[in-house]
């Protein structure tokens, strides 16, 4: 029977969360009773120390098979004081047991309840534990491959010439496998984010224990899919991790169980039914509730990108344009190379698209790496502008080729690269946070920091509003655009022109946020230490006829920085 979720959350008179859950025998009375469980004083960590009491009742609930109703015993009970406590590991005792019995229990108590971290008192005698038996394993199926090669040998006497059962993975293991994935993965220098990829591979070996490959039948497997299903807690806390993680790593272990499946190396095939386990990672209740907003996606508002616009750099207005005209992010922006560009050039497809184009028309035409779907923009004059900018600059920095990137550093760096870590750079990121952001937030001390990654949010929000859901998925270049028809793509072109149409309404929209650049888009702003409308007013207290020490003083500032500045500004 499915747990009653818990509706009302209201703090008793000392402050604590409380929760009644699960039933014990009460010795006194012969009746059986629910336990409470402290769950602390703060709400949302009492939320999710209240999900991890629910899935051990329930997991409780699932493995009672006899009379009566399911009730804690002495182990389920103190895990789930320690759950109601906050702890995220249950310390197994050894009681005496020899080092095999004793990785035995951890490895079943593992196997029964997964949504639980156990971790051994005596870990130098659980690694020799686990160490025995697997050698015990791997004896054990030398024996059965002996008798199935004896077997197979008077099958094939008798005329059936066929393999019969698996090769029973002699000698390997889940981690073994693991291992050679990582591997696998590391050597293939033509897949993208190989560094995330193999950091999920890794967690699993580090979230899953090490089993033999024939153990791995269908309801091992769905138990690994199971924990991460949960959402097990980030490492050191008893948050769970996020959705979108849980959902990555799940979408990282099934394509570890095909690679394993399809390899020579390993044995192991996929049992029956596989592909029914369910890899779904629902939501708690608290995540719906956080949903019910008019505005689901934090986006930058009209007003706020005026001010952006006001007061970016060149660089930063091109990434600002790029981001709202086409949607890219960081990756997309640093992977821009100036074949993508078509400026001041008709569609070459205009009327077979059904879309009116003319020579003063711009585009860019590009696939996207990440989804490996192909893109069209048209272009703003704004954008068009910043992109020439940048294409003056680039030819000044030299060896400019139809496929060189056309954001680099002065110094002809990528702006998005993989470092020698294995990870991608955030320059851009961080040239967005430390610097237009922290420029604006001087003069506009509650402006909102937003990353950089919500100006294609915004972007896609407007495509919407201007058109249709549909043609947004276009715009950002995901790969199903039509989330109802999977094969849209397959037998039906994508609408560029409708999506050129929405552009336009957009930039209509945004007139605003173009009235509000300086007059010389492309001029370099002098470094600043103070905001630019304590700068404003020096010039303005100057015109009314204030000399540079009562400047100073009416703004609070020295008299040296109202000279710099007013030199500056006679000298520009």
């Amino acid at each position: 029977m499915a747990t009653r979720q818990r509706k009302d959350w209201t703090a008793e008179a000392n402050g604590q969360y409380t929760r009644n859950l699960g039933w014990k025998l009460n010795e006194r009375t012969g009746e059986y009773v629910q336990h409470k469980f402290y769950l602390g004083t703060d709400r949302k960590q009492a939320e999710r120390r209240n999900q991890r009491l629910v899935e051990l009742w329930e997991q409780e609930e699932r493995r009672h098979t006899g009379a009566g109703r399911a009730t804690w015993n002495p182990l389920t009970l103190r895990i789930a004081k320690a759950f109601a406590n906050g702890e995220i590991q249950i310390t197994v005792e050894r009681q005496g047991n020899s080092p095999e019995a004793y990785a035995r229990y951890i490895h079943r108590l593992a196997s029964s309840y997964p949504m639980v971290s156990f971790v051994p008192e005596d870990s130098e005698s659980y690694e020799n534990g686990s160490a025995a038996n697997t050698a015990m394993v791997q004896a054990q199926f030398g024996t059965l491959d002996d008798q199935r090669a004896a077997l197979e040998k008077a099958h094939a006497r008798s005329g059936n010439t066929s393999a019969g059962p698996a090769a029973a993975c002699r000698g390997e293991t889940l981690h073994q496998a693991l291992d050679s994935y990582i591997e696998w993965i590391r050597s293939d220098k033509d897949t993208a984010y190989s560094k995330t990829r193999i950091g999920q591979a890794e967690r699993l070996k580090e979230r899953h224990p090490d089993v033999p490959l024939a153990s791995m039948d269908f309801d091992a497997c769905e138990q690994m899919v199971g924990l991460w299903r949960r959402r097990p807690p980030v490492k050191g806390t008893d948050k769970p991790i996020a959705r979108v993680t849980a959902e990555n790593h799940i979408y990282e272990l099934t394509r570890f169980f095909r690679w394993l499946h399809r390899s020579k190396r390993f044995q192991w095939r996929k049992p029956e039914d596989f592909d029914e386990i369910d890899t779904r990672v629902p939501e708690f209740p608290h995540e719906i509730q956080a949903k019910a907003t008019t505005e689901q996606v934090e986006t930058f508002t009209l007003e706020e990108l005026c001010i952006l616009n006001e007061y970016a750099t060149p660089l930063e207005r091109l990434l600002l344009l790029l981001g709202l005209n086409c949607g890219f992010g960081g990756a997309e922006s640093g992977t821009l190379t100036c074949n993508q560009v078509f400026l001041h050039q008709a569609h070459p497809r205009a009327a077979q698209i059904g879309f009116e184009s003319t020579p003063q028309d711009s585009f860019i035409r590009r696939v996207r790496l990440k989804s490996k779907v192909y893109g069209e923009h048209l272009l703003w004059p704004q954008t068009v502008a910043a992109i020439q900018w940048a294409f003056a600059k680039r030819q000044k920095i030299g060896k400019l080729t139809p496929a060189s990137l056309l954001l680099v550093s002065d110094r002809g760096e990528p702006l998005f690269h993989e470092t020698k870590g294995g990870n991608y750079s955030k320059r851009i990121q961080n040239l967005w946070q430390s610097g237009l952001m922290k420029r604006i937030r001087m003069d506009y001390p509650e402006f909102r920091t937003l990353s950089f990654g919500k100006l294609r949010k915004t972007a896609g929000n407007l495509i919407k509003r201007f058109s249709d859901g549909e043609t947004a998925g276009v715009f950002l270049c995901h790969g199903s655009p039509v989330k109802t028809d999977a094969l849209s793509d397959v037998y039906t072109n994508r609408d560029f022109a409708k999506l050129f149409a929405a552009i336009r309404k957009v930039q209509d929209h945004l007139q605003p946020m173009f009235d509000a650049a300086p007059e010389d888009l492309f001029k370099q702003p002098p470094n600043q230490r103070i905001g630019r409308r304590i700068v404003k007013q020096m010039h303005e207290l100057q015109r009314a006829g204030l000399d540079e020490k009562a400047i100073a003083c009416q703004l609070e500032v020295t008299v040296k920085t109202v000279r710099r500045h007013l030199q500056l500004a006679r000298s520009a």
